[in-house]
């Protein structure tokens, strides 16, 4: 898969086709952001496809680097994953995420309140 994504730069919005596409066992790393729940999603729904998504906070071969783009990094994590060393995240289940407080609206008034306590 570091192969493929040499090669071709693939549109978030193209990434489950484009994915689809490649015949047998598929295994994608990703970075944890801010929005990695979309898409962490739409590709756990996918035949033959093992997702596994670094955490940041413990990937510091990405965030000491000095080459910083897209291609470097999912080089990096692609090398990790296939050795076995991608530090991964937690993710917690989407029926769990819909019973959470703060889901969809936002940290305010109440909502923060509770995690601040």
């Amino acid at each position: 898969m570091v192969n493929c994504l040499k090669k071709k730069r693939v549109p978030t919005c193209s990434l489950t086709k484009y994915l689809s596409s490649i015949n047998g066992r598929k295994h994608v790393a990703i970075e944890a952001v801010g929005f990695v729940y979309p898409i962490y999603d739409k590709l756990k729904m996918l035949n033959d496809c093992t997702v596994s998504v670094a955490s940041p906070s413990r990937l510091q071969l990405i965030a000491k680097s000095k080459l910083k783009n897209d291609r470097v990094d999912a080089i990096a994590l692609g090398e990790l994953l296939r050795t076995n060393y991608l530090p991964v995240s937690h993710m917690i289940d989407e029926q769990a995420r819909s019973r959470l407080p703060w889901r969809g609206q936002g940290m305010q008034g109440e909502k923060q309140g509770l995690l601040l306590k």
